[in-house]
Parts: structure tokens; sequence; C-alpha cells
């Protein structure tokens, strides 16, 4: 049936999830509508794209990743500022950027209607008809 969008998302396969060790614990970094919304939380600001200006802004985000994807860890953002080494926080950058392209990434399978023309029904009629 054109149109049904019935299991198509469910059918992505998602590779939003990346698991590091950060600080001696095994942690999920995603980025989702959860991290956005614990984000907003914790600044009372808004999350948009251009609101990453600051290290205090990027640290508050990956704090934010932190307890959106794993909420029985204890992990502070104390924690996080003073004893995260750099390559700890590198691991934690590199995941949250490769899991926020991902999740930005349209899947290949809603863009299909765009691409092919208009075809017939089974009974033969045009779909604008």
């Amino acid at each position: 049936m054109r149109g049904d969008r019935r299991g198509v998302v469910s059918n992505y396969k998602r590779t939003m999830e990346k698991n590091i060790k950060f600080l001696g614990k095994d942690i999920k970094v995603a980025f989702n509508m959860a991290t956005q919304i614990v984000y907003e939380k914790i600044t009372g600001k808004a999350f948009t794209e251009d609101v990453l200006q600051s290290t205090e802004q990027v640290v508050t985000l990956y704090y934010a990743v932190i307890l959106a994807n794993n909420p029985t860890i204890d992990i502070t953002l104390d924690d996080i500022l003073t004893k995260a080494k750099g390559a700890e926080i590198g691991a934690l950058s590199a995941a949250l950027t490769e899991s926020f392209l991902d999740w930005a990434e349209i899947p290949e399978t809603l863009t299909v209607d765009k691409e092919k023309p208009a075809e017939a029904d089974e009974e033969g009629s045009s779909p604008n008809a």
C-alpha cells in the first residue's frame, strides 16, 4: 500500500547507542530526546544546535547524556570536571558525536517516495486520481 509507513522506522537499524568505559564504569552514550530534555532541565534553556558555544555547555551535555542513558550510574558533574582524563572525555565526545550523526540521519527508506515517480495502485488507478 502506497504511503504506508508502518514498520519503516522500526526496521531501520539503530546504531545511535554506543558503549564506552568512563571513569571505570561501562556507560551507554546516545543522543536522543531524553538527552535533550535532561540538558534543558539542568540548564533551564531550550536545546538548539547553536547552544553549545562554551566548555561549560559542552560538559553539561556530556553529563546530560550520561544521566539520560544511565539512570542508575553514580557519576556526577563534579566527577566529569575533576576526575575524567582527557582520553575519557575524548571517547565520550567521539561516541556522542557519532550517536548524534546517526540520530540526525534520515533512513533511506523514508525518502523513497520523493525519489520514485508516482506508481499506480493495485487496481491500476493513479494515486492522484
